[in-house]
């Protein structure tokens, strides 16, 4: 799930998630485009893990995705 509350963006997903990672970037240019991992530990809170991120207009397109590797 992603939310937007003002000016964070709250990325949850179902716990528990092992072997998973969060990653982003903010540029999609098809299968080549990198994917940093966002490093844990994330937030747990009861059966969902979160990320939060701060979100202003000069951070632009944000796009995330949970990877096995």
């Amino acid at each position: 799930t992603i939310t937007r509350t003002n000016e964070l963006i709250i990325v949850s997903w179902p716990a528990p998630a092992d072997g998973w990672l969060l990653e982003r970037t903010n540029v999609l240019n098809g299968a080549s485009a990198p994917w940093p991992p966002v490093s844990p530990p994330y937030q747990t809170n009861g059966n969902t893990l979160s990320v939060t991120f701060t979100n202003t207009p000069a951070t632009g397109n944000q796009f995330f995705r949970l990877h096995k590797p």
